[in-house]
């Protein structure tokens, strides 16, 4: 009768800490998903880019002149076609680049898939961001195993921002924080 009782003991205390388990899960997908008002990540200490990022624009094949983003706010975000949480940020992603439209800040959305696929893709017609690619390896500190992956730079090249996952970006704090950074 014991062993019975700590069976069903166990198994009990199994399923429990499973239940937990798959409650954790799902709401760190939620918040993945960038249904809450965004909480930027601040990095955890500055990094410095130099932007020797070789980037070519998605639609023309053209070169991107590193100097573009020299003494401008950046905002780089990494994506891929195929993903999900990509695609549901990108309809807020370009309701902040509309918004902005100021020539201190620059954006770039860069993918490294293949540059083929991604033009197919209806995310690129859908909406009118400047997408660019890469054929080389990234930069250390823009690697990364998960996308979306949004970075914030000041107009002295300093990561302010290293966020993984989707954002609601078009959210007014956003915004503020932006214009905060245009006018250091």
């Amino acid at each position: 009768m014991k062993f019975w009782a700590g069976f069903f003991t166990g198994i009990l205390v199994c399923i429990i800490l499973l239940v937990g388990y798959i409650v954790l899960i799902i709401d760190k997908f939620e918040n993945m998903r960038g249904d809450d008002l965004p909480e930027l990540h601040r990095a955890d200490s500055l990094h410095k880019t130099d932007f020797q990022l070789q980037l070519h624009e998605l639609r023309t094949d053209s070169i991107l002149d590193n100097a573009v983003f020299r003494d401008k706010v950046v905002v780089l975000n990494f994506w891929e076609y195929w993903c999900e949480p990509c695609k549901a940020e990108m309809p807020g992603l370009e309701r902040l680049y509309n918004s902005v439209k100021d020539d201190s800040v620059v954006f770039a959305f860069i993918t490294t898939d293949q540059v083929d696929s991604v033009r197919r893709s209806p995310v690129v017609s859908r909406h009118s961001l400047p997408y660019f690619y890469s054929n080389t390896v990234l930069p250390g500190h823009f690697q990364g195993q998960f996308v979306p992956r949004t970075y914030i730079m000041n107009k002295r090249g300093e990561i302010l921002v290293m966020e993984d996952g989707s954002r609601k970006w078009d959210d007014p704090s956003v915004l503020h924080f932006l214009d905060s950074l245009k006018k250091l």
